[in-house]
């Protein structure tokens, strides 16, 4: 399953949303962009390095981890009144940000799933601004399935054992995602 749904939420909140990201929100930089031990060693065209980003995690196993947790459950919401999704709990919620690094489209973060066991997850992404940076979805081979490329107020769903990987940007400055690991 790989689902791209546009234009999700109200414009009033997209904006807000974006503008918190990028006040006095507090980021917390990583060294790594996918855990040690859970990149996949896939064959690609493309090169992997990891360069780190900064992460906000709003929700960790159905817990609240953030005094902003509240606030992407309003995208939760309107996915489950608006296109009848259904999820049993949260396993992850958190907002990555990463930045100009490569200016390349040959390469990108570390391939990995959100998720080993299939499905029992699903992982939504959700682009909170229009920029470059694609997410890059590998066939089990290796070979690239489908590029979606960053527009605000796009989501992206698909099943959490799915090999991807984000690209950093080239031309704008950062990328920021939220992305959303729940079980189904």
């Amino acid at each position: 399953m790989l689902k791209v749904i546009d234009n999700l939420m109200p414009e009033k909140f997209v904006g807000e949303y974006h503008d918190m990201h990028m006040r006095t929100f507090p980021w917390y930089f990583n060294n790594w962009t996918i855990l040690p031990g859970r990149e996949k060693n896939f064959k690609c065209d493309l090169t992997q390095i990891d360069v780190g980003q900064f992460v906000h995690i709003f929700w960790t196993d159905n817990n609240e981890n953030s005094d902003y947790a509240k606030v992407p459950l309003e995208i939760l919401k309107k996915l489950v009144d608006k296109h009848k999704f259904k999820f049993d709990g949260i396993g992850r919620i958190k907002s990555n940000l990463t930045y100009r690094k490569y200016r390349d489209n040959k390469t990108l973060q570390p391939i990995h799933n959100d998720m080993d066991e299939k499905n029992e997850f699903v992982s939504l992404i959700y682009y909170t601004h229009d920029c470059d940076g694609d997410t890059i979805f590998f066939k089990k081979n290796g070979d690239v399935k489908k590029r979606i490329k960053p527009k605000r107020n796009r989501i992206v769903i698909f099943n959490s054992d799915t090999p991807h990987a984000g690209q950093n940007p080239k031309e704008y400055e950062y990328r920021i995602v939220t992305n959303f690991v729940l079980k189904v």
